[in-house]
């Protein structure tokens, strides 16, 4: 499927697009010295080339890594609640929507999506989980809205997707079942092939790449040629 194969590259350039910023986050906390977080920097890392390698080989019958997803839930939540820089480590939460359901599809990305929506819930409620300047109650407000609109945005997205790419494969498999239906002239067994009536033997050489040879079988010779057979 043409969207199947969009969904499998968009996911191989994320990927690629992805590395640099693991690469600063884990040398912005070494410098720190927050090891943990340096650490869970460098297996997202590999997560995200192990996932690009996957994406960049498969063409068909894509089945998204679960580690990149449990990796994502685990982290960003350690980050959340142990209140990494200052407390705006909250922000990289809004990565979650729209990852999860590229790399997921829309049932699992939306669970994700709906499971880090609760951990920011906790974060935004504990003052000691957000940076000291954004502890009010209205950005604590227009936060998780901006989280709900973007994860909206992104499974209304991910639904309307599939749906297409369910209605394509269906009229894809219709038509390649129109295609396999050959009309034949029941007296002379000329076929039609756009409108116009071909020999059968012309249709099988342009349309099969077929070479016809002739011959006669064993009971045409008998039908036909009985001296032959004698």
């Amino acid at each position: 499927m043409d969207l199947q194969r969009v969904r499998i590259r968009t996911t191989f350039w994320v990927s690629v697009v992805a590395s640099p910023f693991y690469v600063a986050a884990g040398m912005q906390a070494w410098s720190r010295e927050i090891h943990w977080v340096a650490a869970g920097t460098v297996v997202g890392l590999v997560l995200c080339i192990w996932t690009g390698f996957k994406a960049r080989k498969v063409t068909a019958g894509w089945r998204p890594p679960w580690p990149i997803g449990l990796f994502l839930l685990v982290f960003l939540t350690a980050v959340t609640w142990s209140g990494y820089g200052g407390g705006y480590g909250v922000a990289w939460l809004v990565c979650v929507p729209p990852l999860a359901l590229l790399i997921h599809g829309t049932r699992t990305g939306s669970v994700l999506t709906a499971v880090m929506f609760v951990v920011l819930v906790i974060g935004l409620a504990n003052d000691s989980m957000v940076a000291p300047a954004t502890v009010s109650d209205p950005f604590r407000l227009r936060f998780g809205a901006a989280y709900l609109l973007i994860a909206a945005t992104c499974i209304t997205y991910s639904a309307a997707t599939d749906w297409y790419g369910r209605r394509l494969d269906e009229a894809s498999e219709e038509v390649a079942s129109l295609r396999a239906l050959l009309t034949m002239c029941s007296h002379c067994k000329r076929v039609r092939i756009d409108a116009e009536w071909r020999a059968i033997e012309a249709f099988l050489d342009q349309e099969k790449r077929l070479r016809i040879s002739h011959s006669i079988c064993p009971r045409c010779v008998g039908e036909h040629y009985p001296e032959l057979v004698e």
